[in-house]
Formats: C-alpha cells, sequence, structure tokens
C-alpha cells in the first residue's frame, strides 16, 4: 500500500470493462477508494449531480464512444478547474498528446499502463489536486478580506475628513494597501505600500506587512516608523535567503512603501518614501514640490538606514502619494501624471472605475489635505528636465497637450497650440542657455489652470544666472538682418502676458482660454 496514495478517491473512466478492472484493482490495492464509469456521459451525468471536491483525481481514456476523454477534460475543468485529469492513449493515438496538454491535462499514460508509471502519475496528480485547492482557498480567503477593506482602512475618525482615496485593483490579489491611524492625539500616519506581482505569495506579504504594522501599534505607544520598515526590510532579506522560498523573491517581491506623518503640535510633515514614486506637494498658489523616493524598496539591500524628511506644513495644502499603477497608466495614454490625478478627483466612483478598466496594473492614489482643503488652482504639469533632453521635445510636447485636453477638453484648440508653441520654446530655453545644455543640470517646467479667471500659466525655473538682455529691446530689432536670440521675444507674442524674475532664470507667462 501506498501511503501517499491511502484514502485518495480516483475516478477512472473507460469504455472497456477489462482496462477498467485492471485500474480499479490496482489502485484499490494501494489504498485509494475507486469510483468507476463506462462512458464520458455517465460520468458527467454523476459528477454533475454531486461535488467535484470530494475526488482528487481522474484517469480516463481517449478514445470512447460518445464523448472523448479531450472533451471530457474540457467540461470536467468547466465544473472544478482544481481536479486534475489523467488521459490515456494507445500508441496510434500519440497525435493528441499536445493538444491534452494544452486543454490542462496533468499527464498522459500510454497503454498498455506501466504500473509503476501510473502510481507515480497518479501519486502526483493527487498532489497537484491537493496544493492547487489549498491555494485557491487561500486566495478565496484573501480576496474576501480585502472585500472588506481590512487592506486599505482609515482608523482615526476626527481626521478622516482630511483623506480623500482612490483605490482601483486590476487583479483581486494585488498587494497595494492604505492605512492611516493616530500615532498620538495630535499625531496622524498614513502608510501606504505595493507589493510587486499579483500572486498570493504578493497579497500574503502585504497582510503580513499590515500585521506586522498593527501588531507594533498595540504594543507602543509612540510608533517609530524608521524602526519598523529598517527591521520589515531585515525580515524579507532573511526569508529571501530561506530555501523553501522563490529564489527571484528578491526581485519579484519586494515592498514599496511610503510614510507620512503630520505632526500638528509643531505643524509639520515627515516623509519617509522606500521605492514608491515620488510625492507631489501641493502649496496654496498651486505650485509644486516633488518629492523623489529617498531609499530602495524593502527586501533589496542589507543595512538599511531610513530617515524622514520634514516639510513645514504651513507652505502646502494638500499632497498626492500614489503607487506605481498610476504613473504606469499614465504613461500608457501619455498624460501627466498630475493631469491623470486631477482628471480622477473629478469623476464618481462608478466613472473612475470605467475610466481605469484597461490600467495594467494596481491604483492606488491619496490626496492629503492639512487644512481641510485642497488649493483652488490646479497644477496639471510638472516635469524636470535635464538640459541634454532638447532631443525629446517632441515626445515632451505630445504629453502636455494630451495633458492639457484630459483637464480642459472643451478648451479651444487655436489657443492650446500657441500656449503649447510658448511652453515648448520656454523649455528649449532653459535647457540650452539655462542648464548650458549639460546632464548634471536640471530645469523645472510648471503648468497650473485658475478656473477663477479661467487662465493658463506656465512657469519655467532654471538654474542658470540669468541674463542682462532686455527681451523687449530685442522685439525692436527683428528686421534687423541677424537679430540675435529670439525666443523669449516669440512667446511674448504668444501669450497674453509674460514676466521675467529672478534676472530671467524664472519665466512665467499666461493665457486666457
Amino acid at each position: 500500500m501506498n501511503p501517499n496514495l491511502s484514502n485518495s478517491h480516483i475516478i477512472l473512466v473507460d469504455d472497456e470493462s477489462i482496462n477498467l478492472t485492471i485500474m480499479e484493482i490496482s489502485l484499490e490495492e494501494q489504498g485509494c477508494k475507486v469510483t468507476k464509469f463506462r462512458s464520458a456521459k455517465e460520468c458527467l451525468t454523476a459528477v454533475e449531480s454531486s461535488n467535484l471536491k470530494n475526488y482528487d483525481c481522474l484517469v480516463t481514456d481517449y478514445s470512447m464512444p460518445g464523448l472523448s476523454g479531450i472533451e471530457l477534460l474540457e467540461n470536467i475543468k468547466k465544473i472544478d478547474p482544481t481536479l486534475e485529469v489523467i488521459l490515456v492513449t494507445g500508441e496510434n493515438e500519440r497525435g493528441i498528446i499536445q493538444e491534452s496538454l494544452r486543454q490542462g491535462a496533468f499527464d498522459f499514460l500510454d497503454k498498455p499502463l506501466n504500473l509503476e508509471k501510473f502510481y507515480n502519475s497518479i501519486e502526483r496528480a493527487v498532489l497537484a489536486t491537493s496544493q492547487r485547492r489549498k491555494r485557491d482557498a487561500t486566495e478565496a480567503s484573501l480576496i474576501a478580506a480585502r472585500s472588506t477593506g481590512l487592506f486599505n482602512t482609515i482608523d482615526t475618525t476626527d481626521w478622516s475628513t482630511n483623506i480623500d482615496l482612490i483605490y482601483n485593483p486590476k487583479h483581486e490579489l494585488g498587494g497595494d494597501f492604505i492605512e492611516v491611524f493616530e500615532t498620538s492625539t495630535k499625531q496622524h500616519c498614513a502608510i501606504f505600500g505595493d507589493i510587486s506581482g499579483h500572486d498570493i505569495q504578493s497579497a500574503l506579504l502585504s497582510s503580513h506587512f499590515l500585521g506586522n504594522l498593527n501588531g507594533r501599534r498595540s504594543i507602543q505607544s509612540n510608533l517609530d516608523i524608521p524602526t519598523l520598515l529598517e527591521s520589515y526590510n531585515t525580515l524579507l532579506l532573511k526569508r529571501a535567503a530561506q530555501s523553501d522560498w522563490n529564489p527571484s523573491f528578491r526581485v519579484g517581491s519586494s515592498l514599496g512603501v511610503c510614510a507620512i506623518e503630520i505632526l500638528e503640535e509643531n505643524q509639520s510633515i515627515k516623509i519617509i518614501n522606500c521605492g514608491l514614486p515620488f510625492i507631489y506637494l501641493i502649496g496654496e498658489d498651486g505650485d509644486v514640490t516633488r518629492m523623489d523616493p529617498q531609499h530602495h524598496p524593502l527586501g533589496w539591500f542589507e543595512d538599511l538606514k531610513v530617515s524622514a524628511e520634514s516639510f513645514q506644513m504651513n507652505l502646502f495644502h494638500h499632497l498626492y502619494g500614489f503607487t506605481d499603477g498610476l504613473v504606469e497608466f499614465a504613461m500608457k495614454y501619455q498624460w501627466d501624471v498630475l493631469s491623470l490625478i486631477h482628471h480622477l478627483r473629478t469623476l464618481n466612483k462608478s466613472d473612475t472605475q470605467s475610466f481605469l478598466i484597461n490600467a495594467d496594473d494596481d491604483i492606488l492614489l491619496a490626496n492629503i489635505e492639512f487644512h481641510g482643503k485642497s488649493s483652488s488652482v490646479i497644477p496639471f504639469i510638472y516635469n524636470e528636465f535635464p538640459g541634454n533632453a532638447t532631443g525629446k521635445v517632441d515626445r515632451f510636447q505630445r504629453i502636455w497637450k494630451n495633458s492639457l485636453q484630459l483637464v480642459l477638453p472643451n478648451v479651444e484648440s487655436k489657443k492650446t497650440e500657441r500656449f503649447l508653441l510658448a511652453c515648448r520654446e520656454a523649455v528649449l530655453n532653459g535647457m540650452k542657455h539655462g542648464c548650458k545644455g549639460g546632464s548634471k543640470m536640471q530645469m523645472q517646467f510648471l503648468v497650473k489652470y485658475h478656473p477663477s479667471d479661467s487662465t493658463l500659466e506656465a512657469i519655467v525655473t532654471d538654474p542658470g544666472e540669468g541674463h542682462t538682455f532686455n527681451y523687449q529691446e530685442r522685439d525692436q530689432q527683428l528686421l534687423e538682418l541677424n537679430p540675435g536670440h529670439l525666443g523669449l521675444v516669440l512667446i511674448s507674442k504668444l501669450v497674453d502676458s509674460m514676466e521675467l524674475e529672478n534676472n530671467g532664470a524664472t519665466l512665467r507667462f499666461k493665457m486666457k482660454v
């Protein structure tokens, strides 16, 4: 008797009685329970009125009157995809092997049966069925847990109105999560993250991190976020080194996480970003401060030392934090991330789901307001360009155009074309002159919309020393044979108003639309 087959329940299907009898006796000697049928139709009629979960494997002959073994396989997989099926074929039926594997057969065996191979195949199929069912049960439990909102909770009632959350999971077992809670009476924290991958391991990893977080919260009156992240990084590396984990774990299942602490007593914001996209801090006038990730994702490198970057709360009205899926969706349709964020915030829940139907990854977006409201000015394009990026300006301009159309779909095209041409000239001017065409110096480009007077505003800031010439005097030299640099003159002709600040290192222009 084979202990690995003992008590297994096997279905046998064959139109030849002698074959059924040989297989039945052989399996019963190994401790199996056997249910047998003389045709595929008889088998289907029986199992449709019973529970296939009571069976551990099905063995069927391929060539039978009526339904073939492959047709039986197809029908069984529709009823219970976890039940593994083995096909038995004759010598002249070798051509169906590829088709059987394509349809989901676990294995195929030749007639006459070699009992050793037969037992081995059954044993492996029974184990595979058990593993698939355990996996499905775990997946169903995780999906049920996610449906309760346990992976995205805001556990701070007096501050809940300050959080605007958009969560659109592409996969039922996606790894994105957010947890918002109080660390003290006047101290709030939002931790959100993204586990790479969409399988059970990824979902388990995100739930494990949240369990670790909440466990520490329950025993620490003042949660130490840097210590939490550093210790979890160590834990991930230890788990990755264990032989029973997937050897590609380091690359396939890392954790990107961002922690944002709001300290009301000293009116400050502390941000720790380990491997998630940048954070946008938005001022009252729509100006943007972009914070890039400070650290690699957790689980990549040993000896991670986490530190927070602090900002004064009075300088900002709100911030945007998000996971990789939002950036990927923006890139897919060539939008600036800020324009996509604004558009999503204008949609209701059902429209959001429809709009994001073609997203390739989970999308999580958190808007955290510091003073109970967002800025009335809408920033929708923000870029930082090196001086040597002039060759990419055509692609940049397409993204600006798409972004403008997403935010202001009804604006007259002739006006937007003039505005975009002015933007192009201003950015090229900043790259060539302010950054001197090099790769080490970067310029900033911001476009925002003022709903109060329907005005578009662009601000270009470069790190250069500025200039001493007067562009208005250059305007008078247009008819000269060699009038010199006229980029600023062109911009001034395209827009309604233009100003130079910081000795010309900052250019600001507006157009009413």
